[in-house]
């Protein structure tokens, strides 16, 4: 199946230092493609209950669709809104009294639904853990959404943050304070006049050492294919 990129919206905070010469490579290949946090479009009241995590998805999904048209949300974290959820834990490990807001806005699909409220949009979200390979997921979700023939767009948006001191240890891959987001189409004069993408199964591997939500943007960017575990991108 065939589909095309009819918006696209990336993040990245520089980190402060990293050696890892394929992160810099993608973080350099994207420098003009980064857009600011701007969460101004939502109310003070709530705007000041935002958390970083929140304002980078946020950002990201305004900047795709200003004008909140209602469609689908899929949402991909591998670790959620890690800072707020650690936190918690040390509150609880000090006995201390846990805020329900805080609480409730730690849970993984917490900001999605913020979103939709924010924007008063009703279409169904899905909210997904997959590990490093959590955008693949993501779109796989997308493109099954995509072949129902009422739905001819979602909205796909990934985030993940610098794991907390506490968890740095088990880091796996480059640590960088990302989002990206995606608005998938198969109107047929959106695909006629817009990057498309085909998803198929592949035995090929990812790139190691990268982060694949931003290694996903480069692609879009420099319009190639790339191999995501198990899934071949291409760019037509």
């Amino acid at each position: 199946m065939k589909c095309a990129v009819e918006k696209l919206a990336v993040y990245a905070a520089q980190p402060a230092s990293t050696e890892n010469i394929e992160l810099n490579k993608i973080l350099d290949a994207l420098a003009s493609e980064f857009i600011a946090l701007d969460v101004s479009w939502v109310k003070p009241i709530q705007r000041r209950r935002l958390s970083a995590f929140a304002k980078m998805i946020l950002s990201c999904a305004h900047k795709v669709n200003p004008d909140a048209q209602p469609m689908p949300i899929i949402f991909s974290s591998r670790h959620g809104d890690l800072h707020k959820t650690s936190d918690l834990l040390a509150q609880l490990q000090a006995q201390e009294p846990l805020s329900p807001t805080q609480f409730g806005l730690s849970v993984h699909n917490a900001v999605a639904g913020l979103l939709s409220i924010l924007t008063n949009n009703k279409a169904p979200i899905v909210a997904l853990a997959g590990g490093n390979n959590s955008i693949n997921s993501a779109l796989c979700e997308a493109y099954i959404q995509l072949q129902e023939p009422e739905i001819e767009r979602v909205v796909v948006i990934h985030a993940d943050q610098t794991l907390p001191e506490l968890y740095q240890e088990f880091a796996d891959e480059p640590q960088v304070d990302h989002c990206l987001a995606l608005v998938l189409s198969t109107n047929p004069e959106v695909i006629n006049q817009s990057t498309t993408l085909r998803l198929e199964q592949s035995d090929g591997k990812a790139k190691p050492g990268v982060v694949p939500a931003l290694r996903l943007a480069q692609a879009l960017h420099e319009q190639e294919s790339i191999e995501l575990s198990g899934w071949r991108l291409h760019h037509d």
